[in-house]
Parts: C-alpha cells; structure tokens; sequence
C-alpha cells in the first residue's frame, strides 16, 4: 500500500508540473500575440483575429495558474 501511495504522488507531481508548463505556456503566447508584430503576417491577416485570439490565451492561462493554486492549497490541506 506504501508503494501505491509514493506512485500516485510521483504522477501527480509529473502532472502538476506540466499543468503549470503549460500555463505559463498560455499566457506568454497570450502576451506575444497582444504586444509583438512577430505573428502578424504569418498566422493572423486580421488584426481584430490576432488581439481576440491574445487575450483568450492569456484569460487562459490565468484560470489554469488559478486552478493550480487551488489546487496546491486543497492538497496542502489534505496533508494537515
């Protein structure tokens, strides 16, 4: 049982870091497409696409940044 325990913790914080990755992931490609040119004439011909598709990901990314410190603080209550 011991081992089961270690396991799930092993994944969950395999998991946990790429829940994280891949938040910090959304907002800074949320960032790039609001404040830089470098995406302009390769993937968005529309300005009004490329700013509504910016602030989606960063909106994003903030709810998963949220969820992972819910996430940490519900765990940290588990522990106590």
């Amino acid at each position: 049982m011991g081992d089961n325990n270690s396991d799930n913790g092993g994944r969950y914080g395999i998991v946990f870091v790429f829940e994280c990755v891949m938040a910090i992931f959304y907002v800074v490609f949320g960032i790039v497409l609001l404040f830089t040119l470098l995406l302009d004439r390769v993937l968005f011909y529309n300005q009004t696409v490329k700013l509504t598709v910016g602030v989606l990901f960063l909106v994003y990314g903030i709810f998963r940044i949220y969820r992972s410190c819910k996430k940490i603080r519900e765990k940290e209550q588990e522990n106590d």
